[in-house]
Parts: structure tokens; sequence; C-alpha cells
């Protein structure tokens, strides 16, 4: 039996399940924190991040502008 090609094949195929079990707890870990982070980002982003104004200075120059209006007087 030692020479068997279909016990080891059932040896190979426990030792893959076997192995499976630990590779989808991981998985499910993964998944789990990747969840939360999409939770964290989405919160942050709702209570911190709201509308934005971009704004520069504003330079303002007096002066004034005279035309002559329909009657011939001078308007400004």
């Amino acid at each position: 039996m030692r020479n068997s090609a279909t016990a080891r094949l059932v040896v190979m195929m426990l030792l893959t399940s076997a192995l499976l079990i630990p590779i989808a707890w991981v998985q499910v870990i993964v998944s789990e924190r990747a969840g939360r982070r999409d939770v964290a980002a989405a919160e942050i982003g709702t209570t911190w991040g709201g509308p934005q104004l971009v704004a520069g200075p504003v330079l303002a120059v007096p002066y004034e502008y005279t035309w002559p209006d329909s009657s011939g007087r001078r308007s400004t």
C-alpha cells in the first residue's frame, strides 16, 4: 500500500483540503478588514470633508469713468 497511487492521491487530497481551511480564514479576515476600511473612509469623508471653497485674494482698484450722455452732460 506504500506505493499505491490511489493512497497517495487520497493523502494529497486530504492535505490540500486541510490547508484550504486556514486560507479561507485569512480570506475572511482580509475581507472584513477591507469592509471596515471602507466604512472608516466613508465616515471620515462625511465628517471632515465638506463642500470646499477655493478663493484667492481680490484686488479692488478704485477708478472713475466719465462719459457724455445723450443731452451732452458728463456723467460719472
